[in-house]
């Protein structure tokens, strides 16, 4: 690496606010039973490389929680009467790595890339049933999952910038034959507010 891409190289540090999205009705939750989703929006933070048109960024992002009565079966088999509801309470805080190429005009600039992402996804629900006695159930994502970024970038000053940016970090099911192993997170997306410092 030369000596002038060296000196273009800085470490940073960010701090911000992130919102996730909520799933589709019949996610986790359904519209005509109660349901909570009592975080969607929490702190971001992160470090990064950045040169003079990229980066390379490690974040957490937000936190999402959510609470539902939510049958375990295909309705009508609760609202007949033939199954119990279950109560559900999740909880999710993606991590990721990302690299974005951030080219400048002038103090604005945009960021484009890609990264992977854990949505660290869980859901509890203590009261299973499904057609036999309650009990216990915990699921959860384990994935690594490929995800965009997009978004774009204001300079403050020489060591801080504005960032305002998307990620996808949908988790989706997996089955191995005919066991399910991994299960659909709670958000699809992350869109994130935050300042880097630089320095």
């Amino acid at each position: 690496m030369s000596t002038a891409a060296l000196a273009a190289l800085q470490f940073a540090a960010l701090l911000g606010t992130s919102h996730e999205s909520t799933p589709p009705n019949g996610t986790w939750w359904q519209a005509d039973q109660p349901h909570s989703f009592s975080s969607l929006d929490g702190p971001s933070y992160g470090f990064a490389l950045v040169g003079s048109q990229w980066s390379l960024t490690a974040e957490r992002m937000g936190r999402a929680t959510s609470h539902a009565l939510a049958c375990g079966a295909n309705e009508p088999a609760c609202s007949s009467g033939r199954v119990p509801y279950s109560h559900w309470n999740g909880s999710e805080q993606p991590l990721g790595i990302w690299a974005a190429w951030e080219p400048h005009l002038g103090p604005v600039f945009a960021q484009l890339g890609a990264g992977a992402v854990k949505s660290e996804f869980h859901m509890s629900v203590p009261d299973w049933t499904a057609g036999g006695p309650p009990h216990p159930l915990m699921v959860g994502n384990t994935q690594i999952l490929f995800s965009p970024l997009a978004g774009l970038g204001i300079r403050l000053s020489p060591h801080a910038d504005l960032l305002a940016n998307w990620r996808l970090v949908r988790a989706q099911n997996v089955s191995l034959g005919p066991t399910q192993t991994q299960y659909q997170g709670l958000g699809w997306s992350v869109f994130n507010v935050s300042v880097r410092w630089r320095f």
